[in-house]
């Protein structure tokens, strides 16, 4: 419903923010065609092409701004990632919101599922007209918390030999 809508809350930067976050999130999405790619190329770079880490010992900002220093020093864990591929989205014009909650747990043998503290976790949502909110996983998947990125957000790296044709 319209309560659930992208509201002025959820497209929002930080003006002490945004033109470093605009620069750089303009520079990984290039070349993507829409806004769906553009959030596909993000979490492709905070997952898989960025080289971040997840760790939940994080490297002292000293003086930065927190969330730029994460972008540059590409150690963090779920919270950061999640906020910054937020902020990156909405810094491309892209309604974005952080979720917090939990993963799915661990199945037990009767079929329920066990959900602890360390199953406790943090991811974006952006938001796609005539679609609504879409979840994304930016968080590398070392975290004890962290899932897979989501299967209609398939990543497809270079295959590392160039496949060669068969001969008769």
């Amino acid at each position: 419903g319209a309560a659930s809508a992208p509201s002025r809350f959820t497209r929002s930067v930080p003006v002490s923010v945004l033109d470093p976050l605009t620069a750089i999130a303009t520079d990984v999405t290039a070349g993507a065609g829409s806004d769906y790619e553009r959030a596909v190329a993000l979490q492709e770079w905070f997952t898989a092409s960025g080289g971040f880490n997840y760790s939940l010992d994080v490297p002292d900002p000293q003086g930065r701004q927190p969330l730029l220093a994460f972008l540059e020093d590409r150690v963090g864990f779920c919270q950061q990632f999640a906020t910054g591929m937020a902020a990156m989205a909405r810094s491309l014009g892209i309604p974005a919101r952080v979720v917090v909650g939990f993963t799915g747990g661990e199945a037990q043998p009767d079929g329920t599922f066990v959900v602890t503290a360390s199953d406790a976790h943090a991811w974006p949502e952006l938001w796609f007209e005539s679609v609504g909110w879409v979840r994304f996983e930016p968080t590398p998947a070392l975290g004890t918390a962290a899932v897979e990125p989501p299967a209609y957000t398939p990543t497809q790296p270079e295959p590392v030999e160039p496949p060669t044709a068969e001969t008769p």
